[in-house]
C-alpha cells in the first residue's frame, strides 16, 4: 500500500463518507494503483493514478434552473458584485444576474461539497468571474438559468428556443451567420446553434470582448443539448465532457433530471 495526495476541488472526502473538515488537499490508500472515492453527489467513482503519485478526477456538471421554482437571493457578501447590481439599470437583468448567483451558490457547494464564499471571487476586464474552489461558467434566459461546473476551464450558453427563433428570423440569422462564420465553423449549422456554441467557447476561453467571428467552434469540444421540456437550446463546451451529468435546482434543492424526479422524461429530453 503507498499513501498519495489528491487534490480534488479543495473537498476533503473519505470512505465511508462521514463529516470531515474541508480541506485543500487530503491522503487515501491505493491499491494496485486505483482509489475508491465518495464525492459530494454521493456518487461512487474511480480515480485512477497518473503518474508521479498523483490521482485526477473529472467532474463536468451542469445546473438549470427555472426562476419562478426558487427563492432568489438578492444580496452576495462580495462587494464587487453588489457594485455590479447596483451598476444595473435594467430591472429584469439584474434579476436575472441574482438568479444566477442563487444557482450558482447551490450548484457549487453541490459539486465540491464545500460552501460558496462569495468574497474569494474576482472579476476579470471582460467581465468573467471566477473562485479558487472550481471552475464555472453561467448563463440566463428570461426565465432561467444555467450553469456548469467543472474542475477545468468551461463554458456554457442557453437560448430560450421559442424567443431566439421569434427575434431571428430566417433572413436576420442568414445575414448574422454569415457575419460570424469563421474558418473551422460548420457552415451547415443552423443559427441558432453555431450562435449559443461560440457563446460557450468564449465563456471557457475568450480573453477580450466578444467577437464571434474570432471563434472556431471546431477548436474545441462542444456539445449542444435540446431540453424540449424547458424550451432551451444548451452548448457546453469543456475538457471533460464525458463526465457530463445534468442536475436541476428546484425550490433551491438540487435534483438530478436524469433519474426521474424532475421530468419523467428527461433522458429523452436531454438530447445531442
Amino acid at each position: 500500500m503507498m499513501i498519495y495526495t489528491v487534490y480534488l476541488c479543495g473537498s476533503a472526502l473519505s470512505m465511508p463518507r462521514r463529516a470531515h473538515p474541508l480541506e485543500k488537499s487530503f491522503t487515501v490508500w491505493y491499491d494496485n494503483d486505483r482509489v475508491a472515492l465518495f464525492l459530494p453527489e454521493s456518487a461512487f467513482r474511480t480515480a485512477v493514478q497518473a503518474g508521479k503519485g498523483r490521482a485526477i478526477f473529472q467532474m463536468f456538471n451542469v445546473y438549470l434552473m427555472r426562476n419562478a421554482e426558487n427563492e432568489i437571493r438578492r444580496a452576495f457578501p462580495s462587494a464587487e458584485r453588489t457594485a455590479e447590481l447596483a451598476a444595473c439599470r435594467d430591472g429584469a437583468l439584474r434579476e436575472s444576474k441574482c438568479a444566477s448567483w442563487t444557482l450558482l451558490d447551490g450548484a457549487i457547494l453541490h459539486a465540491t461539497g464545500a460552501p460558496v464564499d462569495f468574497r474569494t471571487f474576482t472579476r476579470e476586464k471582460n467581465g468573467k468571474w471566477s473562485c479558487p474552489s472550481a471552475a464555472f461558467s453561467l448563463s440566463h434566459t428570461k426565465d432561467f438559468c444555467a450553469a456548469v461546473v467543472s474542475d477545468a476551464p468551461c463554458g456554457i450558453d442557453i437560448e430560450e428556443r421559442t424567443a431566439f427563433l421569434r427575434t431571428h428570423d430566417d433572413e436576420r440569422a442568414a445575414k448574422i451567420k454569415e457575419r460570424i462564420l469563421a474558418a473551422g465553423d460548420d457552415a451547415n449549422e443552423d443559427f441558432l446553434t453555431l450562435w449559443t456554441k461560440k457563446e460557450s467557447l468564449y465563456k471557457a476561453y475568450g480573453s477580450g470582448g466578444f467577437a464571434p467571428r474570432e471563434i472556431d467552434t471546431g477548436a474545441h469540444p462542444v456539445r449542444v443539448y435540446t431540453i424540449p421540456a424547458f424550451d432551451l437550446t444548451l452548448s457546453v463546451c469543456g475538457e471533460n465532457l464525458d463526465e457530463i451529468r445534468f442536475f436541476c435546482l428546484r425550490e433551491n434543492k438540487v435534483v438530478p433530471m436524469d433519474g426521474g424526479e424532475i421530468l419523467p422524461t428527461a433522458k429523452k429530453n436531454i438530447q445531442p
